[in-house]
This record gives structure tokens, sequence and C-alpha cells, in this order.
């Protein structure tokens, strides 16, 4: 049946940082109500009255305090590393483009691998993206055809979290790491990951406050 709580859990559901303030207590209910109620009415189509959803937001507490109660630990073994002046090179994905990239790309970023320099290749349905050094976006550039490049970016830097497996497949990992980075009004330039690391590309300008960010966040659920 939809009614008063009904809608108001719905639009706290779509509101992720909204939807952890309310388990922790720190909202102020009627504030929050009257905030709401033009959405509430809108939706049922008649007057809604703030204190009925102050009643659902009180409810809606309890429940999501319950489901908050069991927080996400990382263990002693979570590591971040960084990576400076690194550049990402957009291109159309087409059978020619994907053959370079095997045959003549990966051959000759072969030393930058073994040496566990940052390297990647992120294929999407319609783009391939390369993370790479600098140093070696014109010899890239130079395998391709102009009409092959979409963009590049540079004055790039990665930050990667090397965690243990079993922290990495609990629900909520990506939403922390990624909130801490929100609340600092970071801008994520990719997000690249494997079943122990996770990578986040930011702009070097933003490179010591997305790790503070994130070692602060790590510090915080050990």
């Amino acid at each position: 049946m939809v009614n008063v709580a009904y809608v108001t859990e719905e639009i706290i559901r779509q509101k992720p940082f909204l939807q952890e303030a309310l388990a922790s207590g720190i909202i102020n209910y009627a504030a929050l109500a009257e905030s709401l109620q033009p959405e509430v009415k809108k939706i049922l189509r008649k007057d809604v009255k703030t204190p009925a959803i102050m009643m659902a937001l009180r409810r809606l507490h309890d429940r999501l305090e319950a489901q908050f109660e069991t927080k996400l630990k990382f263990d002693r073994e979570t590591e971040i590393t960084t990576k400076s002046d690194l550049c990402e090179i957009v291109l159309k994905k087409t059978l020619r483009v994907d053959r370079i990239i095997q045959s003549r790309i990966i051959q000759s970023l072969e030393l930058d691998v073994m040496n566990k320099g940052m390297f990647s290749i992120v294929s999407g349905i319609d783009q391939i993206n390369i993370i790479a050094s600098k140093r070696h976006k014109e010899s890239i550039l130079k395998k391709f055809r102009k009409d092959d490049v979409i963009v590049t970016i540079d004055d790039l830097a990665g930050i990667t979290i090397t965690i243990s497996q079993k922290v990495f497949e609990k629900p909520g990992f990506f939403y922390l790491l990624t909130r801490a980075l929100a609340w600092e009004s970071i801008s994520i330039v990719e997000l690249i990951s494997t079943m122990t690391e996770l990578t986040f590309l930011v702009h070097d300008d933003d490179l010591m406050r997305s790790h503070a960010a994130l070692r602060r966040t790590i510090q915080e659920h050990m």
C-alpha cells in the first residue's frame, strides 16, 4: 500500500548520504520532514502533515540503525600507494585499434608493467581507455590515427588501495571510499578494480586531498 511511510522511505533510499545520516541519528526530524513534505504531497496527491512524515522517519531510523550496525572493517593488510604524472588516452573501440593495443602497446610498455608502473587498459562497449605514465603518451599516440583518438587527459594521478579479498567482497566497500572523495568535492576521472586492488584516477591537484581522505576513512574503519 502506497502511504506516507512507504513514500518517505522510498525518497530516503534514493539519497544515500541522507540515508546514512538518518541511520546515525544526526538528523533533525522536524526539519527533514518539512523539506520532504512537498515531494510526499506531490506523490500521494493529497495533503500530508509533517508529524506523519516525522513518525515515518523515526521508524525508518530504527531499521536503518540496525542495518548499519555491522560496519565495514578494513584489515591491517590494507595499503595505499600513489602514482603521479599519468595520462589517459580514450580511443574509439574498433577491431583495428584493439589489434594495435594487443600487438604493439602492451609489448612496448612491458618494462613498466614488470617494474610495477601504472598501466591499465579499460575496454568498454564503444571506447578503450589507456592509462599510463605521461612519458609514454606521444609514443602511444603515434601508433594510432588521429581519428582513433576521442580525447587525452594529462596531469592525472592514481591512488591504489590494496586490500584482502574478504574485505573487497563486503557490501558497501565501494560506497564508503567514493563517499570519502565526494565529501571533499573530488572528481573521480576513472575507477579501476581487480579482486584485491581499487585504483582511483584523479587530477594531480587533488592527489594530496584524495590520499588524506581515503587514509582517514580506512583508519576510521579498522
